[in-house]
């Protein structure tokens, strides 16, 4: 846009009018200066550019993104200018209501540098991982080694054994508890029933824990050790 000082001359007065019109064109800011003097009969004897690359009022911004919104909605919704302003007349309304300067590519830069950003610190973040998971192994199996030597063969069998005929014992136990709540189940009130659905409860979660318990022993157990 330009500055440019409109002169005319009043046809009734004879005097001079003279406003600065900020427009494209020298012909475009005579028109606007027409349309702001209608009322008064006017010729118009001369113009001067003024300044050069002046900033546009919001409204003749207003105005020329309307003319461009109705140039491509005349080509229709499947055209590539149609694709190419998809968002973008929103945007440019944002810009004009709020003193954005904000643009699609813009926007599109900042995304590719954020999703640059992210995958260094995803790649960085895996590096830790596999360098955690490496010293995780590493510990594990100093650990399993440790454990090991921890029990002598002897102590080893004598926890064995006593854990694994413990586990058979609540098993045979689980099992004569299941027959009394079947026996009672067709009087599911009755206390004995209840006793019996208590008792073989607390035998499932010992059974658990004695399951768990020879799942680490047989883990841990020495190389020259006996089930």
């Amino acid at each position: 846009m330009n500055d440019y000082r409109i002169i005319a001359k009043d046809a009734a007065t004879g005097d001079d009018l003279t406003r600065i019109i900020t427009e494209r064109t020298d012909k475009a800011a005579r028109q606007a200066f027409d349309k702001l003097h209608w009322d008064t009969p006017h010729e118009i004897t001369g113009s001067e550019l003024v300044k050069e690359n002046t900033t546009a009022t919001k409204q003749q911004e207003r105005d020329a993104l309307a003319k461009i919104r109705a140039m491509v909605e005349e080509l229709g919704p499947d055209s590539y200018l149609a694709a190419a302003f998809a968002g973008c007349f929103e945007l440019a309304d944002q810009n004009i209501e709020y003193d954005f300067g904000d643009s699609m590519k813009a926007r599109a830069e900042s995304a590719n540098l954020d999703a640059e950003k992210a995958q260094k610190e995803l790649a960085a973040a895996n590096a830790r991982i596999a360098e955690l998971e490496k010293s995780r192994d590493g510990m594990s199996r100093e650990l399993q080694t440790l454990r090991k030597r921890t029990f002598t063969p002897g102590l080893y069998k004598s926890l064995y054994d006593m854990v694994s005929a413990d586990l058979d014992g609540v098993k045979k136990n689980m099992a004569f508890l299941a027959d009394g709540i079947a026996d009672n189940a067709s009087n599911p009130d009755c206390d004995a029933f209840k006793d019996y659905v208590r008792d073989y409860k607390a035998a499932r979660e010992l059974r658990a824990s004695r399951e768990w318990q020879m799942k680490e022993l047989k883990a841990i157990a020495p190389e020259d050790a006996q089930e």
